[in-house]
């Protein structure tokens, strides 16, 4: 499981490479990542959406987005990647922006991301 600093580490490499960026398209592979929501609602709430920044609270990394907020905990071993190369049978969400790709990788599967629009917080 990552630890606190690493956590954090994640966050801010996140935010150097995503900050103000506009999700274009999203790809579920795996739906049981997801928390609250089915792939389909997930996959029109988020996109066109951009990040406004990013947060943490505790091992959660959120990623503030123009209307809600993705809170995303890795668990085991749970991680993002940034290389089309690097897509594989454990790529369970892929993020599509115009110019790069984020991919959130995990093994284990035990990894979760929690959708929340405004009126959930």
């Amino acid at each position: 499981m990552p630890e606190l600093p690493e956590v954090e580490t994640v966050k801010e490499v996140l935010k150097k490479r995503y900050l103000n960026k506009t999700i274009s398209d999203v790809l579920v592979n795996y739906d049981n990542i997801l928390a609250n929501i089915s792939p389909t609602d997930f996959i029109n709430k988020i996109k066109g959406q951009t990040i406004t920044s990013f947060d943490r609270y505790g091992k959660y990394i959120i990623i503030n987005l123009s209307d809600g907020k993705l809170l995303v905990h890795l668990r085991m071993e749970g991680k993002f990647k940034f290389e089309k190369d690097l897509i594989d049978k454990h790529s369970h969400i892929i993020f599509y922006f115009n110019d790069e790709i984020l991919i959130y990788h995990d093994v284990r599967k035990f990894g979760k991301m929690k959708l929340l629009d405004k009126s959930n917080y």
